[in-house]
């Protein structure tokens, strides 16, 4: 169901979702992107989870949560930090990010991150964007 005018939706949804709206535009939550969540997930994802989007939102960026919702589910925003690796322009700047802290080599040792990068994203890395994610927990 597309919810096209944010003034019908206290005719459209049902009357929990409306008292769970009502409540967080007290909050001074955002209507818009209420009704945007709610297209696009549901009315029983919107009073389940909506609040942990918003805070993971607000702490890392929208489009950081949402490059994370296509790899899990809604139930899993709350793991969403153990999973965040960063945001890398290539995944040869993510490798190499990933290792330059544990590494101590001399400075005549070439690694070749876009093989390592390719190598992570194998194994235990999952990329959407520039965004980065353990495929494990």
């Amino acid at each position: 169901m597309s919810i096209t005018l944010t003034t019908t939706y206290r005719e459209t949804l049902q009357p929990e979702t409306v008292a769970e709206i009502d409540r967080l535009l007290e909050d001074n939550f955002d209507l818009d992107a209420i009704i945007i969540f709610i297209d696009e997930h549901s009315e029983e994802d919107f009073r389940n989870y909506y609040e942990d989007y918003v805070e993971a939102g607000e702490s890392h960026g929208y489009e950081e949560v949402d490059a994370f919702l296509t790899l899990r589910e809604l139930d899993e925003l709350d793991s969403f930090e153990d999973y965040y690796v960063g945001e890398f322009a290539t995944p040869s700047q993510f490798a190499e990010n990933s290792f330059e802290y544990s590494l101590n080599l001399p400075y005549a040792v070439v690694v070749d991150w876009e093989a390592t990068a390719e190598a992570l994203l194998e194994d235990n890395i999952e990329q959407v964007g520039n965004y980065y994610f353990l495929s494990y927990r």
